[in-house]
């Protein structure tokens, strides 16, 4: 009976520290996360003003607004000058990089959830992800625009 009852301690123990853990990381996904992601859409608007400082006005967030969808709306004719084949991956990087009104937090997202070591091999990556989407994602024609771009991306890295 002794036997029984330690084995169930035990179990009990292990189940005890298992739900500790996954609510640690829950909570840890949620405060780091999810609170970032929450806090960017919030600064891309507009960061909230100081006391003594106007509100923005409705024509302050059009205009921010309309450089977003700009610069959104010329990183998406990159990518299908990419597709096309009439940049090449490290042309197509070049000049999203060098468009105005960069949206805020892009740069630090993209550290964030692209990988690569450099900006710009991130850069990279998030155009192969951005083009094959362009074309439906999970598409013969997707996979061998992917299967193009990272060979053109690993020959860039292998030169350096």
């Amino acid at each position: 009976m002794k036997r029984l009852f330690s084995m169930r301690s035990r179990s009990l123990a292990f189940v005890a520290v298992g739900a500790v853990v996954l609510l640690a990381a829950a909570w840890d996904y949620y405060q780091g996360t999810l609170a970032r992601a929450a806090s960017g859409l919030t600064d891309m608007l507009h960061p909230p003003p100081a006391a003594e400082e106007p509100a923005p006005g409705r024509e302050a967030l059009d205009q921010r607004l309309a450089r977003i969808r700009f610069w959104n709306m010329a990183t998406e004719q990159i990518c299908h000058d990419l597709i096309a084949g009439r940049l090449t991956l490290i042309q197509a990087a070049r000049r999203v990089k060098e468009l105005p009104n960069t949206p805020p937090l892009f740069w630090v997202v993209l550290e964030e959830q692209e990988k690569g070591q450099t900006d710009d091999e991130r850069l990279c990556w998030h155009l192969i992800d951005r083009a094959c989407l362009a074309l439906g994602g999970d598409s013969g024609e997707a996979a061998a625009l992917r299967q193009r771009l990272e060979a053109e991306l690993q020959a860039k890295l292998d030169r350096q």
